[in-house]
């Protein structure tokens, strides 16, 4: 679980790094390939998430397969003690786990969301290594901020953005995402003095660039998360379709009202 903690924790971050989700989430899908899978068959597949990891010939013998530093020296220390039968069931266990827990990342990680995959773009590193539909599949889904007749233009305003030398930008270099997004949009046309980037400043707003603040939400610990992934990871149905029962919903109420009133 720690991979999944430290991938919690990132994103708890006051500042935005959701341009950074879609490279993360690749991150971390690897490092769990990577420690049951076959490094060559993960370096060989088209994507990571049509690695074919479900097939016993591409999975990794058990004598190098992770399972946990302590688990292994303690299989090494008592392995004339350990039953053949024992090991067999442990090693199949840990497969199980593996497969279970990348099977639910795939079904619940939005990996091709054209959405997740366009917000790329607030990455400042990655300017130059998109289309100029990742602005457009943005503006579709939230097809209040910008109407299709304008897709072409906000379509090019991004090419301007790509497409000028990075010296005529403020520095991106040890720069807060949203601090950055706010001085290129509020550019403006050296002659007109018109906004440069009208359309693509309705499309990047503050929803994109600024997390929900709240007082504690760097404060999590992993107790927290851990509670929180577990409750995720338990929940088979879609987080939009579920409805609480009543008694959930009581001591729901109890727990925030005893949290309160410790604060």
């Amino acid at each position: 679980m720690q991979p999944l903690n430290d991938f919690n924790t990132m994103f708890q971050a006051d500042e935005s790094r959701i341009g950074y989700l879609q490279d993360e989430m690749n991150v971390l899908l690897r490092k769990f390939l990577g420690k049951f899978v076959r490094a060559k068959v993960i370096q060989t597949s088209q994507s990571l998430t049509y690695v074919p990891f479900e097939d016993n010939q591409n999975q990794l013998q058990d004598n190098i397969i992770a399972n946990g530093s302590a688990a292994r020296a303690y299989l090494v220390d008592n392995e004339d003690e350990i039953p053949i039968s024992s090991l067999t069931r442990f090693f199949m266990s840990v497969r199980k786990f593996y497969i279970f827990v990348t099977s639910k990342m795939l079904a619940k990680f939005p990996f091709e969301d054209p959405v997740v995959c366009g917000l790329s773009l607030l990455n400042s590193k990655n300017r130059g290594d998109l289309p100029p539909s990742a602005i457009t599949d943005i503006a579709r889904r939230f097809s209040n901020l910008v109407t299709e007749e304008d897709f072409t233009s906000l379509e090019e305003e991004f090419l301007d953005y790509q497409t000028t030398p990075a010296s005529e930008f403020p520095s991106c270099d040890n720069v807060r995402t949203d601090e950055f997004w706010g001085s290129i949009l509020h550019l403006s046309n050296r002659i007109t003095q018109k906004p440069r980037f009208p359309l693509m400043k309705k499309v990047i707003s503050n929803r994109l660039c600024k997390n929900t603040q709240t007082d504690t939400r760097t404060n999590l610990d992993n107790s927290t998360l851990c509670a929180l992934l577990a409750s995720k990871l338990n929940q088979t149905e879609k987080c939009h379709s579920f409805k609480p029962t009543k008694e959930q919903l009581k001591c729901a109420k109890s727990a925030c009202v005893c949290y309160n009133s410790g604060l």
